[in-house]
C-alpha cells in the first residue's frame, strides 16, 4: 500500500505542456493501450517517449509496477508521470489520463531487428538474452511477473550493434502472490499454465465445470517460458509453436503443441546452432514449471557458455542475399550455396517467417493488439 501512496505523490497534476512539447502525429509504436508518441522537454530539447493511458486503477497499477522495476539498466526508465485531462479529436469531451514520460529508445523493437536480419548469430542472441534475463531477474526479485515478454516489448537504446536492450510495457504485469489466475498473454509466447488458467476460467464462466473454491493459479515462471520462445525466435527467425490455421482464438493444434511442449529444431536452420543453445531452449520450454530453468538456478550459468566462435559471423553473411542464398557452413565460414538446393520434404510442416502483419490469433486477449506472424512458408 505504501508503494501506491509513494506513486500518487510522484504524479504531477500540472499540465504536461508547461514542460514538454508533444508531437501528436509521430508515433513510435503501439502498446497494449494505444500508440506511444514523441515529446520534447522544453528546457533541454531532449526527446522522450510518451505513453498515454486512461486514468484508471489498472493504469495506475501499471505505472506503479513499472516504477518499481525501472531502476534497473535493462528496464525502460520512467522520467515522470502527469495526470491531465486530454481530449482526442474523436472524443466529445476531455477524459482523465495518465501521461507517462519515458526514456527514448531510438533503436526500436527487437521484433524489427529480427525481421531485418532474419535471425541472429549465437553471439548476438546470447548478448540480448543475458540482458533480458537480468531485467527478469530484477522484476522477479521484486516478486513481479511481467506476463507479456515478447520481442515487441524489448527495445534497443540506439541503432548500434551492441546497443543495450530494455524491457518495457508493464500493462499485464502483476505482483505474484500465488494468485496469478487471469489469462493475459500473446499467443506465440504463452506458457502452458496460462493456457490452462484460461481453459478453466472459460469453463467455469460457461458453467461447464463448477467454480473451484481454490482457483488454478500459475506463477512468474511463465516469463521464463516466454524467454525460451524468444531465444528460439532469435536463432532461427520463426516461433517454436505455430499453426497453419488462422483463427480469432488460439488454434487447437497450436494450443496442443504448447500444452505438450512439442517443438523441433529443423535441420535447415538449426544444424549450425550449438547444443548449449538448444539445451537452454529445451530447459526453458519445460511444460512443468518446477522443471523449467530459473534465473538464479540455471539461466545465468548456462548463458555464460551460450555462444561459440562461428556465432561471430554476421547474421546475414556477405554471400547471403536475403533470399536464402549464402549463410554459414558447419565450420562457421560463409558459404555461397543455395538453401533451395536441399528443400525440406513437403511432408514436414513449414514454419511461418517473421513479418510485421496482424494475426487474427492475436485477438486472444481483448484489446491486446500486437504484431503477429505472417503464416506463410519460409523460403
Amino acid at each position: 500500500m505504501s508503494h501506491d501512496h509513494d506513486m500518487d505523490r510522484t504524479i504531477k497534476e500540472t499540465s504536461i505542456l508547461e514542460e514538454y512539447n508533444i508531437n501528436w502525429t509521430q508515433k513510435l509504436g503501439a502498446g497494449i493501450s494505444g500508440p506511444v508518441r514523441v515529446c520534447m522537454k522544453k528546457s533541454s530539447q531532449e526527446r522522450f517517449a510518451l505513453k498515454i493511458l486512461l486514468d484508471r486503477p489498472k493504469a495506475r497499477n501499471e505505472v506503479r509496477l513499472h516504477m518499481m522495476c525501472a531502476t534497473h539498466p535493462n528496464i525502460v526508465q520512467i522520467i515522470e508521470v502527469y495526470a491531465n485531462s486530454v481530449q482526442f479529436p474523436h472524443e466529445s469531451s476531455p477524459r482523465a489520463r495518465l501521461l507517462i514520460v519515458m526514456e527514448m529508445m531510438e533503436g526500436g523493437e527487437l521484433f524489427h531487428r529480427i525481421s531485418q536480419h532474419r535471425h541472429f548469430t549465437e553471439k548476438q542472441a546470447s548478448q540480448v538474452t543475458k540482458q533480458i534475463a537480468l531485467a527478469l531477474q530484477h522484476c522477479h526479485s521484486l516478486n513481479i511477473a511481467h506476463r507479456d515478454l515478447k520481442p515487441e516489448n524489448l527495445l534497443f537504446k540506439d541503432n548500434s550493434l551492441d546497443a543495450p536492450v530494455k524491457l518495457c510495457d508493464f500493462g499485464f504485469a502483476k505482483v505474484d502472490q500465488g494468485d496469478l489466475m487471469t489469462p493475459q498473454f500473446t499467443p506465440y509466447y504463452v506458457a502452458p499454465q496460462v493456457l490452462e488458467a484460461q481453459r478453466r476460467h472459460q469453463k467455469e464462466k460457461s458453467g461447464i465445470i463448477p467454480t473451484s473454491p481454490t482457483p488454478y493459479t500459475y506463477n512468474k515462471s511463465c516469463d521464463l517460458w516466454s524467454l525460451g520462445v524468444i531465444i528460439y525466435v532469435m536463432l532461427c527467425g520463426y516461433p517454436p509453436f505455430y499453426s497453419k490455421h488462422h483463427s480469432r482464438t488460439i488454434p487447437k493444434d497450436m494450443r496442443k503443441k504448447i500444452m505438450t511442449g512439442s517443438f523441433e529444431f529443423p535441420e535447415e536452420e538449426w544444424s549450425q546452432i550449438s547444443e548449449m543453445a538448444k539445451d537452454i531452449v529445451r530447459k526453458l520450454l519445460k511444460v512443468k514449471p518446477e522443471e523449467r530453468l530459473t534465473i538464479e538456478g540455471g539461466v545465468g550459468p548456462s548463458l555464460a557458455q551460450f555462444h561459440r566462435g562461428p556465432g561471430q559471423h554476421p547474421a546475414l553473411c556477405p554471400a547471403d542475399d536475403g533470399q536464402g542464398h549464402g549463410g554459414r557452413d558447419p565450420t562457421g565460414s560463409c558459404r555461397t550455396t543455395c538453401k533451395h538446393e536441399n528443400p525440406r520434404p513437403q511432408s514436414e510442416p513449414e514454419a511461418p517467417s517473421l513479418r510485421e502483419q496482424p494475426d487474427p490469433a492475436q485477438a486472444e486477449t481483448p484489446g491486446h493488439q500486437a504484431k503477429g506472424w505472417c503464416l506463410h512458408p519460409r523460403p
